[in-house]
């Protein structure tokens, strides 16, 4: 599953009808269709099995997904910025050019606040 990525092809609304002991009981489910594609070949030519899923749980598993992907990408440049040689005594300001070397300022930097208001909030 390392080198996959998803491929989103579309969303379906199906009508759903279930006969219970009280009678008729109807709603709808949203659904996603999606492939499961190398990630070399995400592009239109991508073959292979198609999967469907609840569209509220392919939505959440995918933005956790986005954002354990984001924090492990900043914890990368974190831990690779050499701040030793930094000519001042401020470590922040030393992982914020870093981060802003790399293009991950903005998301590095707002993901930390985030993690510190919910830590203070709690």
């Amino acid at each position: 599953m390392i080198d996959y990525s998803l491929r989103f092809e579309s969303c379906h609304t199906v009508e759903q009808y279930n006969y219970g002991e009280d009678g008729e009981d109807s709603g709808q489910t949203n659904l996603v269709k999606f492939k499961l594609c190398p990630s070399n070949k995400c592009g239109n030519g991508c073959k292979g099995a198609e999967y469907v899923a609840p569209m509220e749980e392919f939505v959440d598993a995918y933005t956790e997904w986005q954002m354990n992907e984001q924090e492990y990408k900043c914890e990368q440049i974190r831990e690779n910025c050499d701040c030793d040689d930094y000519e001042g005594d401020d470590d922040d300001a030393c992982e914020n050019s870093c981060y802003t070397a790399k293009g991950m300022y903005s998301t590095c930097v707002d993901q930390e606040a985030e993690e510190v208001s919910r830590f203070l909030c709690i």
